[in-house]
């Protein structure tokens, strides 16, 4: 086919020969974009779209593209829910059995501090709960019992009345890592501050970790309830205590005084007769 000069053909058709030729053109189009692009030293990004027609191409500028309705599916960024549940029941299988131990208070006064000791074994074997009781140094009632661990606990102390008690962990962390060398220990510094029946209750949690320590999941493992009667006794005693310092010194000075002042007067009297 012949055609005149400077005047392009708004449609070529060659057949097998014509399809070789159009894919060539469109392969130096590529070309010359991708070393366009390059040399531009990267600035907007182009596309090469192919059109409906088979013989026709257009550029398409990034800008286009952003612009343009997305029709992909966004990728999932989280593990799928059944896979996730698989992990969690797994973990939740893969514990072990330890030993717990801690002193339970049942009597305290006002104003009176108290500690609560509570230690976990990672092993019921080389330290069953009768022996990790024997290492509570604390006073009170002893409770000692078996329990599923995972490497990482975490114990909590509360009071059913905020008001009733001062609670303050002398540990540094509510959440710590079991040691196999020794048990891992709790403590808390009680002070009674209501009287009547007041309740206590110490909480253990397993930690076990999902997706990455930043979603730790607690399962509640141990639960004990502390029923403490606090009384005024304390209180009592404490003033008894004080009475020395605070009321019969000055008594004293006042009697002392007053006896000095019925002397002299009785001398006095005695020296004129």
């Amino acid at each position: 086919m012949l055609w005149r000069m400077g005047q392009a053909p708004s449609k070529v058709t060659f057949g097998a020969f014509g399809h070789k030729v159009w894919s060539c053109r469109h392969l130096l189009i590529l070309l010359i974009v991708t070393l366009t692009s390059t040399a531009c030293g990267g600035g907007e990004s182009i596309i090469v779209e192919e059109t409906a027609s088979s013989e026709e191409t257009r550029i398409v500028t990034m800008t286009e593209v952003s612009q343009a309705p997305s029709t992909m599916t966004p990728l999932a960024t989280s593990v799928p829910l059944p896979l996730a549940l698989a992990t969690i029941d797994a973990e939740l299988k893969n514990t072990l059995e330890g030993s717990i131990a801690h002193n339970a208070p049942e009597q305290m006064a006002i104003n009176e501090v108290v500690d609560l000791q509570l230690l976990i074994s990672p092993s019921s074997e080389s330290m069953p709960p009768s022996a990790l009781a024997l290492e509570i140094s604390a006073a009170g009632q002893i409770i000692s019992e078996t329990l599923e661990i995972t490497p990482w606990m975490k114990a909590e102390l509360e009071s059913s009345d905020p008001d009733a008690f001062f609670i303050r962990a002398i540990h540094s962390e509510s959440e710590q890592v079991l040691s196999s060398i020794e048990p891992t220990e709790w403590k808390w510094s009680v002070l009674a501050r209501e009287p009547g029946e007041q309740l206590l209750y110490v909480t253990v949690y397993r930690l076990l970790e999902v997706e990455g320590r930043e979603n730790w999941r607690a399962v509640e493992e141990y639960r004990h309830n502390m029923n403490v009667e606090v009384t005024w006794a304390y209180r009592l005693a404490n003033i008894g205590q004080a009475l020395p310092s605070a009321v019969i010194f000055p008594v004293l000075v006042i009697l002392l005084a007053g006896f000095a002042t019925w002397l002299t007067r009785r001398l006095w009297r005695s020296s004129d007769s």
